[in-house]
């Protein structure tokens, strides 16, 4: 029994972090589904790493010309990130958005801003958020 005891008290801690966190949302006022999938991947932490960005509008309409920027937060201890990264537009029609870095482990926000021109002329600006658990 004494060993039983033993043997536990020594065990290593488990994660139980959910790593597993939604990587498609719909921006907050319910126009575009945006994907996001990060390489490497998981994410390390302390390290950079880039994300591919999809977007899609919801109502299968036609996007016109899209503005798309990032950032990322730890809400909990009010800051983001030490560097910003920088959003190019694909061939494809995708964002590559390079330079992320998490600097501590713990929950992230990425906040994803689509800008879209629209046809009359006026620009409808949408927020994505993601909640990102911090490093594996």
């Amino acid at each position: 029994m004494l060993l039983i005891f033993l043997l536990t008290g020594c065990s290593e801690e488990k994660d139980t972090t959910d790593y597993n966190t939604p990587r498609t949302v719909i921006t907050d006022r319910e126009s575009y589904e945006v994907t996001y999938t990060p390489t490497p991947d998981p994410i390390p932490l302390d390290e950079e790493f880039d994300l591919l960005l999809s977007i899609s509008s919801i109502t299968d309409s036609t996007l016109n010309e899209l503005n798309v920027e990032t950032t990322a937060e730890m809400p909990t201890h009010n800051h983001g990130m030490v560097q910003e990264p920088t959003v190019t537009m694909n061939e494809d029609g995708t964002f590559l958005a390079e330079g992320f870095l998490f600097h501590m482990s713990g929950p992230w926000e990425l906040y994803v801003y689509v800008s879209e021109t629209l046809e009359d002329g006026t620009t409808n600006v949408e927020q994505a958020t993601f909640e990102i658990n911090c490093c594996q």
